[in-house]
């Protein structure tokens, strides 16, 4: 009953941890959703502008070449006088576009960097966020590793303890049968084999006792 009552706890606790992480999640895409309808307003706006931008281009442009015209045609009818007054008001003219233009620059600019504010407040706040979930991922880690009753760890002792007795008996088994059928077949080995291995076994017992000889004679060397 109490592993019962410890395992509903860690469900509950990681069910309460989802559920909070699911209501961020929602009020996160909320914002997001809002925060995506007014860029789209605002780029509406700004290419309505500079569709009246354009509109005013070609029709102050339509005016300068009217009025370029009308100086040519009245130049030999009009004095100088009269054809440098409408030189100044052409320039004046122009000269209030390039205001405007600046103006209307300027007041985009100033949008742009609203816009990169904000989205660098959305990076902080998504930073923020990632590390606050993975805080709570360790501590849910920890909760459940210190909840963890000691009858498991030694009930996994045991079963590997278990595991390596049946290895090694297994291996004694192996071991003992291996020698029984080398034994079966050098009964049935033919007696010329039996002396060859008689021979070798002279020889190599001649060989240690040749080195034997010479190490003593080495060592009454150094001496």
């Amino acid at each position: 009953m109490k592993k019962l009552d410890k395992e509903c706890q860690s469900w509950k606790s990681r069910f309460d941890n989802c559920n909070k992480g699911l209501v961020e999640m929602v009020n996160d895409k909320s914002i997001k959703e809002k925060e995506f309808d007014l860029v789209l307003v605002k780029n509406q706006k700004l290419e309505n502008l500079c569709r009246a931008l354009q509109e005013e281009r070609r029709s102050s442009s339509v005016k300068v070449q009217e009025a370029g015209s009308a100086l040519q045609s009245t130049e030999k009818e009009t004095p100088q006088e009269d054809v440098r007054d409408v030189q100044e008001e052409v320039q004046k003219q122009e000269v209030q576009k390039q205001e405007v233009q600046k103006q209307e620059v300027q007041k985009q600019e100033v949008q742009k960097q609203e816009v990169q504010k904000q989205e660098v407040q959305k990076r902080e706040v998504q930073k923020q966020e990632v590390q606050k979930q993975e805080v709570q991922k360790r501590e849910v880690q920890k909760q459940e590793a210190e909840s963890l009753p000691a009858e498991t760890l030694l009930s996994k002792e045991r079963n590997k303890l278990k595991a390596e007795q049946s290895r090694l008996q297994e291996i004694f088994l192996i071991s003992h049968t291996i020698p029984t059928e080398t034994d079966s077949q050098s009964q049935e080995l033919p007696e010329e084999e039996e002396e060859e291995a008689g021979l070798r076994e002279e020889e190599g017992h001649k060989k240690e006792e040749e080195g034997q000889v010479q190490r003593d004679l080495e060592m009454q060397s150094v001496d």
